[in-house]
């Protein structure tokens, strides 16, 4: 329909179809005169009351070079409406909010008068700031001129319009991978659930979204263009043509989704008739794919997890495959088969059921790994000698045997050395002659010194009154009883009253004369004589003092109790009595005689006892004198400490006292045993301060004589321990001669301490330990080691070896042996560990699986399953399949599947080969991933038939719309 257009008063009217630069020129023209009644010219210009109408001028037709013009520029235009259509999506978003008012106004048959409008009537599009260089510089757009060649343009803006989105499709799978999709598609946000579905395309078959996305732009913009060409005859309206265009595009995406799996079909049906190799390669890749699926149990357990069957994703299990096993990361150039690989049980049992009854392949790998494996430990052994081993150890056994029984004898010798230096040499007489002596010595000077003091006293001139005296005696005679009278009173008691002598008469005496009555005057008797000299007195004293001695010597305890009343009353008078110019004598005196007492005669002290004598003899013998004052220091240590003050200054006196202590430690035997030496040296502190030196001359003794015995004890007990199997690891080692490596380092590893043991060997034979390493190693191969045939070679049994490395006892020998190179070790433990790890299929025998295979084999199909069926249903509704396409899938697959019978020799062999080569299981299980089935057929842009584009032309035009049309062209003329 033309299109009238009011521009500065008046109303052109242009064709539908003219271009933007058309509408511009027409516009631009000046206005010309009216024509004339029979001219035939079409008019350009008319009055605002007659519309004038503009022909479209006619075009130069289609040419090769207009259609590789207009694809291009076809490509950037829809390029374009891809970026600009945010920007139109929301200018254009008010007018959804005239939907409710429009539908009622037509529902009451009235006019439909839009309220909203759009955002903005020239909104500034990315496409606008794109093209401004260009239209600076003039550049114009190209006008197809034939409809190849606008067909040619409307293709490759479908093509345009889906290269972003295709694009950002597969480099967002390639950059996240299809696990990071599935996680997108489960996401919170919507727009991560939006774009899931669209990156795990990309992901899982980038090349296949690029090929569908091109394939259905090229389809829906021929459609499109084939049906814009078709209808423009009919009706040029831009809603006719605008309805055309979507039709078009649906029919064009329709029919692709048609063609696809019908053709693919076929070709699957012709490729079986013919026998293409092609085809049967395709065949029994798909076939091997389902059957590793259908055996694994990294499979089963997502079943078990609640995923269909129809959708179990194979890339996990394809992943573990692609991974190195541990025994090829350790041993190069080992093949793994797919059961050591992906650690599957269920494969580990497929495999075992298929190389026992084709075991070709897997023979000669196996011989190869053997080759490998046998090359790789050999390269492990160290570099040592076992025999030189031996030799070292037994060279160190001799050395340590002569080494200790010079010690011994060593020892022995300080010993004696030292025993000379505390031999007593004196005899128990002797030694108590010498401090008996010494402390009669410091006792006859000390009396000495009281006799001295007395002297003064006793040659005085002086007389004392000695009847007091008397009276004392008298009054303690009156408190004794008769028999203490008769028995224990000392004559000396009457000396007093003897000195006085008898009264001049008993009675009064007559003077002769009267008194005044003539009676006889009397006078009192004249006393005797009392006053007597000092020296009596004091003589009396000793003598008193020298009674209550002996009787105490005696063992008369109740007469030396009363003499010593008797010295006390005397004391008492005495210190009355005494003139005052002898007191201060006196008191000297006494004091000296006092100090003697108890220095040298206080009952229950040594040395009292000691110069003790009865009749002339000593009351202690001279044996027991030294012993008396050797005491320790939970003794009497003030007897030791009287000596020393009294005598200790004698030469006689330490010795004596040195050699009663050396007698005691030799008495003892105290020298040969240290602790209980060491408890009497320190019980003894005392004494031993006043013996300077002897202490460490004891101590240094007893070392020698502890070191004596440990060192011929040590001697003793080394010979038997290293000549003796069992009771050492080097005698236990050496029982066995060269021949007998492997049983001699048995005995290490049966130690109970085996690490201490090969420490002790080591140490032992201060060797090199790579002669100690091969000693080990020849056990562990020995251990490793499964012996063939006559015609078999000998094997490496991993398992054996890692059990044998794996026993604590001979792990601590090797950890011991390698300690300077733990490194070594180390890659001797991997690799029997890796080779215990491998083999996973011998191991796997029907008997012992989980039963994992044949759940899943038990009429599992992962294409034609329920599950399946129902996985493409929920597809279907998704809109991520059309009901076309899959019903067609589902017939060719179940072709494919029945032809696969067909092909039974070639699924066998490329089984055989999938088993040892995990990288081959991999692809296989990548390219059939029954998880990227669904994603493997998505389409970005089309659901339904509809592509998006459709919906982005809309608004595209829909803006257009709102627009002032003049204004519109003028401004997209001059951008061009």
């Amino acid at each position: 329909m033309p299109r009238t257009i009011n521009f500065e008063g008046r109303a052109i009217t242009v064709p539908d179809d003219f271009s933007d630069d058309e509408v511009a020129g027409v516009l631009s023209a000046p206005a010309a005169a009216p024509a004339a009644p029979n001219d035939d010219r079409p008019a350009a210009v008319a009055t605002a009351e007659q519309p004038a109408r503009v022909e479209k001028p006619a075009l130069a037709g289609d040419s090769m070079a207009g259609v590789a013009k207009a694809l291009p520029q076809g490509a950037v235009s829809g390029l374009e409406m891809l970026m600009d259509a945010p920007v139109n999506i929301i200018n254009q978003a008010p007018r959804l909010l005239n939907i409710n008012g429009g539908l009622i106004n037509k529902i009451m048959g009235r006019e439909v008068v839009p309220t909203f409008g759009p955002i903005s009537d020239n909104p500034l599009l990315p496409s606008d700031i794109i093209q401004a260089p260009g239209r600076a510089l003039g550049v114009k757009k190209y006008e197809p001129q034939g409809p190849i060649e606008r067909i040619a343009d409307r293709v490759g803006q479908e093509v345009g319009a889906s290269a972003l989105p295709v694009v950002g499709s597969v480099a967002a799978g390639a950059r996240i991978g299809a696990a990071g999709a599935r996680q997108m598609m489960t996401g919170e946000s919507v727009a991560q659930r939006i774009l899931g579905p669209m990156v795990e395309a990309g992901a899982v078959n980038p090349a296949g979204v690029v090929g569908r996305e091109t394939s259905g732009a090229v389809a829906a913009g021929l459609g499109a263009g084939a049906a814009v060409e078709a209808v423009t005859p009919i009706s040029d309206g831009a809603g006719a043509r605008s309805s055309a265009d979507f039709a078009g595009s649906v029919a064009g995406n329709t029919a692709l989704a048609l063609a696809r799996p019908i053709l693919g079909g076929i070709g699957s049906l012709a490729g079986a008739a013919a026998g293409s190799s092609k085809f049967a390669d395709d065949v029994a890749r798909s076939e091997v794919a389902n059957d590793l699926l259908a055996n694994s149990t990294t499979a089963q357990r997502q079943v078990q997890a609640g995923v269909d069957r129809g959708t179990i994703d194979a890339q996990p299990l394809a992943d573990q495959l692609r991974r190195p096993a541990e025994v090829e990361q350790v041993i190069p150039g080992y093949q793994a088969d797919i059961a050591d690989r992906s650690g599957d049980p269920g494969l580990a049992a497929y495999v075992y059921g298929k190389t026992a009854a084709r075991p070709g392949l897997d023979t000669g790998r196996r011989v190869a790994n053997q080759q490998v494996v046998s090359e790789r430990v050999d390269g492990l052994a160290p570099t040592g000698n076992a025999g030189q081993f031996r030799e070292d150890l037994q060279g160190g056994v001799d050395r340590r045997l002569s080494d200790v029984d010079l010690q011994a004898e060593t020892a022995q010798r300080t010993l004696e050395e030292q025993m000379q230096r505390l031999t007593a040499t004196m005899t128990g007489e002797a030694r108590g002659a010498d401090i008996r002596a010494a402390l009669q010595r410091a006792a006859e000077e000390a009396r000495a010194g009281v006799r001295q003091a007395y002297e003064p006293i006793n040659n005085s001139a002086q007389q004392i009154d000695v009847k007091p005296l008397a009276e004392r005696f008298g009054a303690l005679d009156e408190g004794l009883s008769v028999a203490e009278r008769q028995r224990f009173r000392p004559a000396e008691a009457d000396i007093p009253q003897r000195l006085i002598g008898p009264a001049e008469a008993a009675g009064p005496v007559d003077t002769g004369l009267l008194d005044a009555s003539g009676k006889p005057i009397t006078r009192e008797p004249r006393p005797g004589n009392s006053q007597q000299p000092i020296n009596e007195v004091t003589g009396l004293r000793a003598s008193l003092t020298d009674d209550a001695r002996a009787a105490r010597s005696a063992n008369r305890p109740a007469e030396a109790r009363i003499i010593d009343q008797h010295v006390t009353a005397l004391d008492d008078y005495f210190d009355e009595a005494i003139p005052e110019g002898l007191r201060g004598q006196l008191d000297t005196a006494r004091a000296a005689r006092r100090d003697v007492a108890d220095r040298f005669e206080r009952p229950g002290r040594a040395v009292a006892e000691v110069l003790k004598e009865r009749q002339g003899v000593p009351t202690v013998k001279d044996s027991g004198v030294a012993p008396r004052f050797a005491q320790p220091d939970e003794g009497n240590l003030s007897d030791l400490r009287d000596l020393m003050r009294e005598a200790g200054g004698d030469a006689g006196v330490r010795p004596a006292l040195r050699d009663q202590f050396l007698a005691n430690v030799r008495d003892r035997g105290l020298l040969d045993r240290p602790e209980q030496l060491n408890a009497y040296l320190d019980r003894h502190a005392t004494l031993l301060d006043q013996l300077p030196g002897l202490r460490d001359e004891i101590t240094a003794g007893g070392t020698a004589s502890r070191g004596a015995a440990e060192a011929r004890t040590a001697a003793d007990t080394t010979r038997r321990e290293l000549t003796t199997p069992g009771r050492s690891p080097e005698a236990s080692y050496l029982k066995y001669d060269n021949t007998g490596t492997v049983e001699s380092m048995r005995t290490v590893l049966k130690d109970p301490r085996p690490e201490q043991a090969a420490d002790r060997l080591l140490a032992t034979s201060g060797t090199d330990p790579q002669n100690a390493r091969a000693a080990f190693w020849e056990v562990l191969r020995k251990e490793a080691t499964n012996q063939g045939g006559v015609n078999d070679r000998a094997q490496i049994n991993g398992l054996a070896g890692s059990k044998f490395l794996s026993d604590p006892r001979n792990k601590a020998v090797a950890d011991r042996l390698y300690r300077d190179n733990p490194e070594q070790l180390k890659d001797i433990t991997d690799v029997f560990d890796a080779l215990a790890g491998s083999g996973a299929a011998t191991r796997a025998r029907r008997p012992g699986s989980s039963g994992t295979a044949q759940g899943m084999n038990a009429g599992y199909d992962a294409s034609l399953s329920a599950s399946s069926i129902t996985s493409r249903i929920r597809s279907i509704n998704r809109g991520q399949l059309s009901p076309t396409v899959a019903g067609v899938d589902l017939l060719a697959t179940y072709l494919r599947r029945k032809s696969a019978g067909l092909q039974k020799g070639a699924i066998e062999r490329l089984q055989d080969e999938v088993i040892q080569n995990p990288q081959l299981a991999a692809k296989l299980l990548e390219d059939y991933n029954p998880a990227n089935f669904a994603a493997q057929r998505r389409e970005l842009l089309t659901v339904g038939g509809v592509r998006a584009t459709e919906t982005l032309r809309l608004f595209d035009a829909a803006n257009d719309e709102e627009q002032r049309p003049e204004a519109a062209a003028v401004r997209r003329a001059g951008e061009r």
